[in-house]
């Protein structure tokens, strides 16, 4: 601790510039003891700790000379999935995925293209034997056109469209009279000619290309939200299980920190009765150091533990991204034995259909069925037919054009087929058998994986009747612990014991309190990795899925 030394005057002379500086400093030690450095410049910006700190829930307490924040578990996952920056990227590739189907999904939304143009074309003709003739005649066509084309294609492979167009055209004579001459305009058509025509068609798939297969595109983003979805989901619970371990640690040393100040509570009484029975010649000076060493232990065991705590918060923020939050951390939750209801076969069940490993290779196993049928799909025969039907009419005006629409003398039409064959196409086929194999290699990892989620809920539930067990020894032993201290410390006060076999009773009782902690947190891990097996973990701390 650093101290102020204010220099003493001797002299007379200087004794009111001495009390002058002694005011001054006295007024500037006062003022910087009421001033504390904020939150926002100790590095976490002001508005980040105000929307932490009215999170409900929370809970600012004074801590000896720390201020920590007060939680329970459930608050804290609430906390963890609201600023846990992992599951914010999680989330991000869930929207880009949703994203991409909504916009596959529109590929069979109807379009309209439209197209205009102006042209000119000229074409020359002579007669070079005929003198009397002109030198060259040019005939020049000028055109307007314009279309509209409406096209959809259904999902069953089917295309249709409906083009509507137009055009308005005239012509104009130019004549060159002799070699050398320049053209002499001999003026346009009267009435330019217009024409419209509408035209129906439809193209259907035969074999390759029909029916669902066309829905793969949607099936395979389909897919690929449901492994975003999947991933999210096997994120959170990562995070979930990882902080809730963590904070179960955390909530041990607390509860050990708490043990450890009653021990050093005790020694410390020991301590000054020996102190006393020294001084008074009932007690040699060698009883007196022994509880000394054991208090000095237990306020070095107390530091350490204060370090291990302080290292286990910084996790935390990590976890909560509020790294530099001026607070400790203090779980609102303590440990405790209770009975959990376990059903094998319906926690199996559960088990299997809230895994995130079987929900992977279920979507693998979709993705691996979509190829097989493209695959099978690009096997077939690509044989297309295609119809067309065109009106057409013609007149001085647009609006006059449509008047010989009803005459199928004047109406054009067109039936064709396309097809292809693929010749010595071992690729397809080698792709087929390929995914065969892939899908029967999944089947065998997906029957694995349920031996293994077997294996892990047997596993859990050996573990619970041995927690339990093993609790109620560590409650039984501590019992007697402290009994036995009791019975020293009673012992000590009449000259029937001395301060080593105090110590040692006291250490005895701190190891088996320690032990009991140490039991009840193990419970609490082997119940937490049961909630995330089954995925209850949402619904026991009420967090959406």
């Amino acid at each position: 601790m650093n101290t102020l030394t204010i220099p003493k005057f001797r002299k007379r002379k200087n004794h009111r510039q001495y009390k002058s500086l002694k005011s001054l400093l006295l007024v500037i030690l006062i003022f910087a003891a009421f001033i504390k450095p904020s939150p926002a410049e100790e590095g976490l910006p002001q508005n980040l700790l105000q929307e932490f700190m009215q999170f409900p829930g929370l809970e600012i307490q004074e801590y000896g000379e720390r201020s920590v924040v007060k939680s329970s578990l459930k608050t804290t996952l609430h906390l963890v999935i609201r600023y846990n920056t992992t599951l914010k990227s999680a989330r991000q590739g869930e929207a880009i995925a949703e994203s991409a189907l909504l916009a596959v999904k529109e590929r069979f939304n109807p379009s309209l293209d439209n197209a205009f143009s102006v042209s000119r074309s000229t074409s020359a003709s002579s007669s070079f034997s005929d003198e009397s003739a002109p030198y060259l005649n040019f005939g020049q066509n000028n055109t307007q056109a314009f279309s509209s084309k409406l096209s959809k294609k259904t999902s069953n492979g089917i295309s249709y469209s409906a083009t509507f167009a137009g055009s308005s055209s005239y012509n104009r004579t130019l004549r060159i009279n002799e070699k050398g001459a320049d053209p002499e305009d001999l003026g346009k058509s009267d009435d330019p000619l217009r024409s419209t025509s509408l035209t129906l068609g439809m193209s259907i798939p035969i074999f390759q290309d029909w029916g669902e297969v066309n829905d793969i595109p949607v099936s395979r983003g389909q897919v690929r939200l449901e492994n975003s979805q999947v991933n999210t989901r096997r994120v959170t619970l990562q995070i979930l299980e990882t902080f809730s371990r963590i904070y179960w640690d955390l909530a041990g040393l607390w509860k050990t920190r708490q043990v450890l100040l009653e021990t050093i509570k005790v020694s410390e009484q020991l301590v000054e009765q020996n102190l006393l029975r020294v001084r008074y010649g009932q007690l040699n000076s060698l009883d007196l150091k022994q509880s000394q060493i054991q208090l000095y232990r237990s306020q070095n065991d107390l530091l350490e533990l204060d370090n291990r705590i302080r290292a286990v918060e910084d996790q935390v923020k990590v976890a909560l991204n509020l790294k530099t939050l001026p607070y400790g951390f203090l779980p609102g939750d303590s440990p405790n034995f209770r009975k959990i209801p376990f059903n094998f076969n319906q926690q199996l069940e559960k088990i299997y259909r809230n895994s995130v490993d079987i929900n992977t290779l279920q979507s693998n196993l979709k993705s691996i069925q979509l190829d097989l049928e493209n695959a099978y799909n690009k096997n077939q025969p690509d044989l297309d037919l295609n119809l067309s039907y065109t009106l057409k009419g013609a007149d001085k005006e647009f609006s006059e054009t449509f008047d010989i629409y009803d005459q199928s003398e004047l109406s054009g039409y067109q039936v064709g087929l396309t097809w292809s064959v693929p010749l010595f196409d071992y690729q397809t086929e080698e792709l087929i058998k390929q995914k065969n194999l892939e899908r029967s290699q999944l089947d065998i990892e997906l029957s694995l994986k349920k031996d293994e989620l077997y294996v892990d809920l047997k596993t859990i539930q050996r573990n619970l009747h041995f927690a339990e067990q093993d609790i109620k020894n560590s409650i039984t032993i501590r019992e007697l612990a402290e009994e036995m201290l009791k019975q020293e410390i009673e012992k000590n006060k009449l000259g029937q014991s001395t301060s080593y076999q105090v110590s040692q009773a006291q250490q005895d009782l701190t190891a088996s309190q320690s032990k009991e902690i140490q039991s009840l947190i193990n419970f609490e891990k082997i119940h937490l990795s049961l909630l995330v097996l089954t995925g209850d973990i949402f619904d026991q701390f009420q967090i959406p899925r």
